[in-house]
């Protein structure tokens, strides 16, 4: 779990330097319906950037 995390973060620091604003709301959305699915799991949230 925590390396999907990490490879989805690489990936939004990327999209992050470009300014590539369909990317970052694509990965945004992408995270949220990660952590809506882990959220009763997992009591931290990982944090954005």
């Amino acid at each position: 779990q925590p390396m999907a995390w990490r490879r989805i973060h690489r990936r939004l620091k990327k999209a992050w330097a470009r300014n590539d604003e369909i990317i970052i709301s694509k990965i945004m959305r992408d995270m949220f319906m990660t952590q809506r699915r882990q959220l009763p799991a997992r009591r931290s949230r990982p944090r954005l950037l």
